[in-house]
């Protein structure tokens, strides 16, 4: 089964077409490599945008008091690399809990400091009403009020796609809303009746709220 991180990373190797352009300042002009083998460290995404800037975009689905620690680490690294191009970063908040972490680092001799974004400011109807469906897969971790579209959104999206390409599909779908419990438990029941084979366990009803 996947999970969270290698569904959100899948999803932005084929650069949701909408929510890019929400995240991103400037247009996307190439996906760069993500690993630095020399620190060992690595990033969820990183690209160079259309004004020579480098993206990094990090999701976090639980609040971590040293996400700042973490930040400064992979632009470190980023700089390292891109010591001549300007550094954007994006913290993006995935978890279904309130978002408490800090966006900046002030030390003695050192100020830091990076964007954050709750995936909830967004209305998931500017993604559902996206052709990409990989901006609409992402819709389900957005704000939500009417949870009725959002399902039959998600189902007939499946429609076009073959049979690995709907599994596939619903797999993303059922672990990114393991984020969302709620939503995940209307999912599960309405996918049941779908003739598409998946196994038992990658359709389990989630037992509690662990973020």
């Amino acid at each position: 089964m996947f999970s969270k991180d290698i569904a959100l990373k899948d999803i932005f190797e084929e650069i949701p077409h909408r929510l890019s352009k929400i995240l991103a300042p400037a247009p996307i002009k190439e996906l760069l490599p993500t690993n630095f083998p020399s620190t060992e460290l690595r990033v969820d995404f990183l690209a160079r945008l259309e004004d020579e800037s480098i993206l990094h975009i990090e999701f976090q689905s639980f609040n971590d008091t040293n996400m700042p620690f973490r930040m400064l680490r992979y632009y470190l690294a980023i700089l390292e690399r891109y010591p001549s191009s300007p550094i954007k970063q994006l913290l993006v908040y995935v978890g279904n809990r309130k978002l408490r972490m800090k966006s900046r680092l002030r030390l003695r001799n050192l100020t830091f400091s990076y964007e954050m974004l709750d995936i909830r400011q967004i209305d998931c109807k500017v993604l559902l009403e996206s052709p990409d469906p990989m901006d609409r897969l992402l819709a389900c971790l957005c704000r939500v009020e009417g949870e009725d579209y959002l399902i039959q959104k998600l189902i007939r999206t499946m429609e076009g796609m073959n049979e690995e390409e709907r599994k596939d599909y619903l797999l993303k779908i059922l672990t990114l809303t393991e984020l969302r419990p709620n939503l995940r438990i209307r999912l599960t029941e309405e996918v049941r009746h779908m003739p598409i084979v998946v196994r038992p366990e990658d359709i389990r009803l989630p037992k509690s709220i662990w973020l």
